[in-house]
């Protein structure tokens, strides 16, 4: 009795701590940045609480440590910390919604005095900077955006505007710049060129490793992963329409990127659900003999010893019900994750 009351109290402090990090996970909406993390801790907890009030206290803590392991200190700092991030970017916006109209302004008003005809260096730098703070932000580069943005107004300062009035006087000085600009024109075509080379390239680098992600099932076996770099890949393909070819080269490098965390196979399945198959009924004997289960029927016990506390009859190991979820422990070091799904291409378990 003291034995049981001993386990009771351990389970209860799991649980506790336990509760902790799940009402932690809510208020941090962790959902929404680890869906798949929030989902496995909730379903953890969810089995610790219900095991508990079943009196198995042992399986209850082994499931309110498995919330602790997936909801950890690192994830916890992690999420803290993105948090944080989120909030600097938002205080960089306001500096940055501040400073570019201020910034566009001096454009125009270079735009409006023929700047680029006679000062087509000072121009360009200005323009590039302008051209640069607005994708910057574009892309929630904020902080750099400001930077760019100042850039243009030192530049295209009430100082140069003065020194503008000046020098109008100048022919020479006015035959100089236009020269300027057209060299300045050159190498601006010569660096689109350069870019749009490096852009086909890039897009062509990605679109390879999409269709051989594609080939290989990624759709079902990676789909989070695949969309992502499919969208990255036709946003790369549209700024590269768009003779955004710095734009298009970037985005083609992370949705390359992307789709190299892409394997030949989806990772093997953690849990199983026990189907209804009249012709060949599923039995531990047959589950365990799946390709990606144990590929081995002989290994059955390993399944019963796992899953036989959730057995209604714990000690028939030959009752088991359709839609019953059984856990698929690791015998050989593999990576086991998620259920098993029909649509996912698995690489049998060796032998």
């Amino acid at each position: 009795m003291a034995i049981e009351i001993q386990k009771a109290s351990n389970a209860a402090e799991a649980l506790g701590i336990a509760h902790s990090r799940m009402s932690w996970a809510v208020q941090a909406n962790l959902a929404s940045v680890y869906p798949d993390e929030f989902r496995d801790a909730d379903t953890s907890m969810q089995a610790a609480d219900k095991a508990y009030s079943e009196k198995a206290y042992d399986a209850s803590i082994a499931l309110a440590n498995d919330v602790v392991r997936i909801i950890s200190d690192d994830l916890m700092a992690e999420v803290n910390a993105l948090r944080e991030a989120e909030a600097q970017l938002a205080a960089d916006k306001a500096i940055a919604d501040e400073v570019m109209p201020k910034a566009q302004d001096r454009i125009e008003w270079a735009d409006l005095n023929n700047i680029k005809a006679d000062y087509p260096e000072v121009y360009n730098s200005a323009h590039s900077a302008m051209e640069a703070a607005q994708k910057a932000y574009q892309i929630e580069k904020y902080a750099a955006a400001t930077q760019l943005a100042n850039e243009v107004l030192s530049t295209l300062s009430s100082e140069f505007e003065a020194k503008v009035t000046a020098d109008r006087a100048e022919k020479a000085r006015l035959a100089a710049e236009a020269k300027a600009k057209e060299e300045a024109e050159k190498e601006a075509q010569a660096l689109i060129a350069q870019n749009k080379k490096y852009a086909e390239v890039a897009i062509s680098d990605a679109r390879s490793r999409y269709d051989w992600a594609a080939s290989k099932n990624a759709a079902n076996n990676y789909p989070d992963l695949f969309k992502e770099g499919g969208n990255l890949l036709a946003d790369a393909q549209t700024a590269f329409n768009a003779l955004d070819y710095v734009r298009a080269k970037d985005l083609a490098a992370q949705a390359y990127w992307t789709l190299m965390e892409i394997g030949e196979f989806a990772p093997l399945p953690a849990t199983y659900k026990v189907r209804l198959i009249p012709e060949r009924r599923d039995c531990l004997w047959r589950i365990a003999e799946y390709q990606f289960v144990y590929n081995n029927p002989y290994k059955w016990p390993v399944l019963y010893e796992a899953n036989k506390k959730t057995f209604k009859d714990p000690s028939n190991p030959n009752l088991i019900f359709p839609d019953q979820v059984l856990t698929i422990p690791s015998i050989k070091g593999e990576v086991r994750q998620g259920a098993w799904d029909p649509k996912k291409t698995y690489q049998p378990l060796p032998k």
